[in-house]
C-alpha cells in the first residue's frame, strides 16, 4: 500500500513538473528559497491539486450518471417492450408480425439475379471483391442490390440479424482495406515513374 501512495506522488510530482510555469517557480524556488518563492510553488500546486481533484470528482459523476441512466433506459425497456404480435391500433386490426409474414416471399436463391462482380467496373473495386468469401458477397449483393434489410437476410439464411450485421461490416471493412491499399498502391507507382 505504501509503494502504490509513493508512486501515485511521484506521479503527480512529475505531472506537476511537465507544466512550464511550475516547473519555472519550483527552479526558483530551489535557486532562490525565499518564503514569497517557496509560497508561490506551493499555491501552484495546491491550485493543480485541486484541479486533478475536481477532474476525478467529475469523472466518477459521469461514471455513475452513465449508470443510472442505463438502469432508467432498462427499466423503460422492461415496462414497455416491443412486442411484434401487439396489434397496431386500438381497434385490433393487424400486428407488425402480420404484416411482416404477409409480405411477398422472394426467391431467395434466383439466378437471374445481378451479383456484385457483374456490376463492378472499376478495377480495384473487382479485385477487392474477389478477397470476400461467398457468404459475404451473398450477403452485400441482397443489401445492397435487392434491398433487403438485415432482418430478411437473416430469417432467410436461419441466422441471427447480429450475425448478418457483423458479416456485412466486415465484408465492407475488407473492401475499403483493399481499396484503400490499392490506391496506395497506384499512388506510389505513379510518383516513382514521375
Amino acid at each position: 500500500m505504501q509503494e502504490t501512495s509513493n508512486s501515485r506522488i511521484h506521479r503527480l510530482i512529475r505531472n506537476f513538473l511537465q507544466d512550464e510555469t511550475s516547473a519555472l517557480l519550483f527552479e526558483r524556488a530551489l535557486s532562490d528559497p525565499t518564503p514569497y518563492n517557496q509560497e508561490r510553488v506551493d499555491y501552484r500546486f495546491r491550485a493543480f491539486c485541486r484541479e486533478i481533484q475536481f477532474i476525478a470528482y467529475l469523472s466518477t459523476l459521469i461514471h455513475y450518471h452513465a449508470i443510472a441512466y442505463d438502469k432508467r433506459i432498462r427499466a423503460q425497456n422492461a415496462h414497455c417492450p416491443l412486442r411484434l404480435d401487439a396489434p397496431l391500433d386500438d381497434e385490433g386490426s393487424s400486428a407488425i408480425l402480420d404484416r411482416v409474414a404477409a409480405s411477398e416471399e422472394i426467391d431467395f436463391h434466383s439466378d437471374a439475379l445481378i451479383t456484385l462482380e457483374e456490376i463492378s467496373e472499376h478495377r480495384a473495386f473487382y479485385h477487392a471483391l474477389r478477397l470476400l468469401t461467398d457468404k459475404e458477397k451473398q450477403i452485400l449483393e441482397k443489401v445492397y442490390i435487392q434491398n433487403f434489410s438485415d432482418t430478411e437476410i437473416a430469417r432467410k439464411l436461419g441466422v441471427s440479424q447480429q450475425t448478418v450485421s457483423k458479416t456485412r461490416k466486415k465484408a465492407l471493412a475488407k473492401l475499403r482495406m483493399s481499396m484503400k491499399e490499392g490506391r496506395d498502391f497506384c499512388q506510389s507507382t505513379q510518383n516513382t515513374q514521375a
